[in-house]
């Protein structure tokens, strides 16, 4: 058997497991060798997907009942502190690599891998200059010392070969995956160690080092036939700067408009909230943290999908017949939209015995914002089933405008929604943004040509009338009528 038959073979196996992905196996001989690189990256992509997903929530419902909530909630900020440095200063190294021409010569390479290391420890020293304010400003004295500790991960990852990269431009994603699942079934075992002798928020700390250390080390000796070397290309490094230099503002705004929720809501409860609820923001934002997290798996793999697999697939297009990447969207969201979206159906009307069956009486908050969570979940279906198409289409500057308008909306609309009606408005707000910031990407979709009106404005519909529902009560009186 060939090596192309083997893959094929794969795939087909793979396509009897995975929702959605049958159909796309049958007809695995007939395509070309780009929808065949694409359907196996999307068939690995899903594959991992849902394997991290059951290790990190098995590993939850362990962690819950050996952390207080605090202790998640403590975090959920120090992951937000790293996320956003890590976005506001995102360069666009791994888009930079998969259009570039350049994309896997040594010199090309060596420059991004330096700029990459340069970057992780700029971040590892801004995250321990803000350690201590943010410890005052969320009332929680451990983030003073947990942050330092914490934040030296972006350090590690700054060491990680370019080798990563390169096999996402290749659609080799094979071994990404296998890489991806060793690391997080490490960090996750190296969690639960911790927590089962010292129940503490250092546990996290360690499942994070853990997974930093065994990604980058992979994809060193694991990943890459050759050791990358500190030297910078000046060719290469003015060819990175005119290309990123979009992406780079418009990340630090996707910070604000994906993670600027979980920023505002503790202080908003500490400070603006009733005197019961005074002292429970960090708590609230560890509930808050479950059910969005529950709200949007489902979604995230088809955002993974779309910037893993056929981001790299619209780029080749983009090479060589940008007039193909309509249909190639159009088809990505045929197949994808309808499924998922059912079972984001199932995850609202399901949210209260869900969170009452897997979590104990300390996180049952999670319910109410899980059921209203995951009707904005419908909305970020729509919309992240279009990601991956700026850059191929040759609109980068559009990432930036986009992204600042629905930053604005994720942080004003909670905050008003909060002050009309405390952390029910305040969930509210989050998915009134969820759906704005939808109709934000269908205009840009419009205006390029690529927008796919039928089906988003049938899902659009069926959207807004489960809202509707969820807005008043409806899933929590049938569970009620049924117990």
């Amino acid at each position: 058997m060939t090596a192309a038959s083997d893959e094929t073979a794969g795939v087909m196996a793979m396509g009897t497991g995975v929702p959605g992905l049958g159909r796309i196996a049958r007809a695995w001989g007939s395509l070309g060798e780009l929808k065949r690189k694409s359907m196996s990256g999307a068939a690995l992509t899903f594959s991992n997907h849902f394997a991290n997903q059951a290790m990190r929530l098995a590993s939850n419902l362990l962690l819950t009942r050996l952390l207080f909530p605090e202790a998640f909630g403590v975090m959920v900020l120090v992951q937000l502190l790293m996320q956003g440095l890590a976005m506001f200063s995102d360069i666009g190294l791994g888009p930079a690599v998969v259009q570039s021409k350049r994309g896997e010569e040594p010199a090309f390479l060596d420059t991004v891998f330096t700029v990459q290391l340069i970057r992780g420890v700029m971040l590892w020293g801004v995250a321990c200059a803000c350690a201590w304010p943010m410890a005052w400003w969320y009332q929680s004295p451990e983030l003073a010392w947990v942050i330092p500790v914490a934040g030296f991960t972006a350090v590690i990852q700054g060491m990680r070969s370019p080798a990563l990269l390169t096999a996402q431009r290749q659609l080799n994603l094979a071994k990404l995956t296998r890489l991806d699942l060793y690391a997080t079934a490490l960090g996750i075992g190296a969690m639960v160690a911790w927590a089962t002798v010292s129940p503490t928020v250092w546990a996290l700390v360690a499942g994070g080092w853990t997974t930093a250390i065994v990604r980058t080390a992979a994809s060193h000796f694991w990943l890459s036939d050759r050791m990358s070397r500190l030297r910078i290309e000046r060719e290469a490094a003015g060819w990175i700067y005119k290309f990123v230099r979009w992406i780079t503002m418009s990340t630090a705004f996707t910070f604000l408009a994906m993670q600027g929720d979980k920023l505002i809501l503790a202080p908003l409860i500490d400070r603006g909230g009733s005197e019961a609820m005074e002292g429970e923001g960090v708590s609230y934002l560890a509930f808050y943290q479950l059910a969005i997290v529950l709200a949007v798996m489902p979604t995230e793999i088809v955002g993974k999908v779309a910037t893993s697999v056929m981001f790299p697939a619209y780029a080749e297009l983009s090479r060589k017949d940008p007039k193909r990447i309509g249909p190639a969207l159009h088809r990505f969201r045929w197949m994808v939209v309808p499924v998922v979206w059912v079972g984001m159906l199932a995850l609202a009307v399901g949210a209260r015995p869900l969170i009452g069956l897997m979590y104990d009486e300390r996180y049952q908050d999670a319910g109410w914002m899980l059921e209203l969570l995951a009707v904005g979940g419908m909305f970020v279906l729509l919309r992240s089933t279009y990601n991956g198409t700026f850059i191929p289409l040759g609109k980068v500057s559009w990432m930036l405008w986009m992204t600042i308008v629905d930053s604005a909306l994720r942080l004003g609309l909670p905050i008003a929604g909060f002050y009309l009606g405390g952390p029910e408005g305040f969930v509210a707000g989050v998915v009134a943004a969820m759906a704005l910031g939808y109709a934000v990407m269908a205009t840009s979709m419009a205006v390029l040509g690529v927008w796919q009106r039928w089906l988003d404005a049938l899902f659009l519909t069926l959207s807004f009338a489960a809202y509707a529902a969820a807005i008043y009560g409806l899933p929590a009186m049938l569970w009620a009528q049924v117990g």
